[in-house]
């Protein structure tokens, strides 16, 4: 039975945001095939006791727990934040062990493969979004919603410096796994742009469909509900404050019947601007998903970036409901079909348009939802996911 390691920097059991939400769906499944270890190396919240007790009921094989603090290594890798933490004491616990296969994810870990901690045969980077993209985009966010952030800028300022540092990082490993084909391309992209040569190889594999969210039915008279599903405070502030400032008026001035739901990760504290909002619910985080889209009509997705894998977009398709985003975000999905599969809107006015096709033609509404779905129902599926990762640990 081959020995697998996931480093990673919480417990993604159950997954608790998108970032986490790959290693669970991933991670459930070689739990029943193979020897899992786990590495937690966390910076802020402590693991429970009782929740790395529930990683052991559900088939870890070993678990263990080490603090981190951040420190940027400025000389050797410019730009790059990577966390700093204990290494003899991770040495020490790992000595004697050799591994068949360690499962690095989020990349600032990756200083525990560059430091030679582990004994390992291969090794797997779970890369959610090029990070140097990533950064880069956090200007167009600035330049779209006209809203200040100089943590976007700075990191858009330090992606240069990550440009020339990211393939070397990435070429310490001998796969990586991305969710898209769009996102596999960026990697391409990245390497030209510098003259690198890329020595790994790229295993390709979306986070599976919510099947349970086909079983809902879609077939809307009236538009009544609206979701956001976003941010109410962290780093997606921006773009919930953005659509509520300067589209939600328009919105709500056209159509003053509907109602707006922000779904999302919160504090407590409500901020300004969602005070006195007109029509607006905030539910904060939710568990069950299909309760919630059951009473949503449209949803709308404001994010001005293009990484990775958008779930709250891929929830919405299986939901059936239909979807209105900024162009970035539809183009993380190859072949996906402007004005049929979703909408596409960047500007408060392109929403406002948006929003008037979809409320004033049940017929339209029923067709996107119809369309979205079948997109949706032919991604590739967990078992293809899942088995594309057995047959590279059986055949190395």
């Amino acid at each position: 039975m081959k020995n697998i390691l996931l480093v990673t920097d919480s417990i993604p059991f159950p997954p608790k945001n998108g970032k986490q939400l790959p290693i669970f769906l991933l991670f459930s499944s070689f739990i029943k095939i193979y020897r899992i270890h786990i590495c937690i190396i966390y910076k802020n919240d402590k693991p429970l006791v009782e929740d790395i007790n529930y990683l052991l009921s559900v088939g870890f094989y070993d678990v263990s727990v080490f603090q981190s603090i951040k420190e940027i290594d400025f000389f050797k890798y410019p730009g790059f934040t990577f966390w700093k933490f204990d290494s003899n004491s991770i040495r020490n616990y790992y000595k004697g062990s050799r591994f068949d296969f360690v499962w690095v994810s989020p990349i600032y870990l990756s200083s525990i493969l560059l430091k030679n901690i582990i004994h390992y045969n291969k090794s797997i980077l779970g890369l959610n979004d090029v990070k140097t993209f990533m950064y880069r985009e956090g200007w167009i966010e600035i330049w779209r919603t006209k809203i200040w952030d100089s943590t976007k800028f700075f990191q858009f300022l330090r992606s240069f410096l990550m440009g020339f540092q990211e393939p070397k990082i990435l070429n310490k490993y001998d796969f990586v796994h991305v969710q898209t084909l769009h996102e596999e391309n960026k990697i391409e992209k990245l390497f030209n742009l510098h003259y690198i040569s890329r020595r790994f190889s790229v295993i390709v594999g979306a986070n599976s469909v919510k099947n349970e969210l086909f079983e809902l039915n879609y077939d809307r008279i009236n538009v009544n509900t609206v979701l956001l599903m976003s941010q109410i405070n962290g780093g997606r502030i921006n773009e919930t404050k953005w659509f509520v400032s300067k589209v939600w008026p328009l919105i709500i001035k056209a159509f003053p019947n509907l109602r707006l739901i922000i779904v999302g990760k919160s504090d407590g504290s409500l901020p300004d601007f969602l005070k006195n909002v007109h029509n607006l619910e905030i539910l904060g985080f939710v568990d069950n998903l299909s309760d919630l889209y059951k009473s949503i009509d449209i949803a709308v997705v404001p994010t001005f970036h293009g990484t990775g894998l958008i779930n709250r977009i891929l929830d919405s398709f299986c939901a059936g409901v239909p979807v209105i985003t900024t162009s970035r975000a539809a183009a993380t999905f190859p072949s996906i079909k402007f004005g049929e599969e979703l909408l596409v809107a960047d500007e408060p006015k392109d929403y406002l348009t948006s929003f008037g096709e979809l409320v004033d033609s049940s017929y339209f509404r029923n067709e996107v939802s119809r369309k979205a779905r079948i997109f949706a129902k032919n991604l590739p599926n967990h078992e293809f996911v899942i088995q594309k990762f057995i047959n590279h640990f059986e055949n190395e």
